[in-house]
């Protein structure tokens, strides 16, 4: 029987030293957490294309993306360190 790999608990968004507001959970398939974390980098991207092609950001905008950003990120770093448990 082959082993599925899973993620690691992974804690991001810093409110504080010692406080995360939020986590990517334990027990993730590795596959499933991949695949979202392609999601929402392919919209960010698409986002950073419209604005290297003059479109407008909004601050809001950019907060949204800087935070799916944080959660691929974290995500493939939670993948990244399950599997290799």
């Amino acid at each position: 029987m082959s082993r599925t790999a899973k993620t690691c608990r992974m804690r991001f968004s810093e409110i504080t030293q010692d406080c995360d507001l939020l986590s990517v959970n334990r027990g993730v398939p590795v596959d499933q957490a991949l695949h979202r974390a392609g999601h929402l980098l392919g919209s960010i991207s698409a986002e950073l294309a419209q604005a290297a092609m003059g479109a407008p950001m909004t601050a809001e905008t950019a907060f949204l993306l800087l935070s799916a950003a944080e959660t691929a990120h974290a995500l493939v770093i939670a993948c990244a360190e399950g599997a290799s448990q």
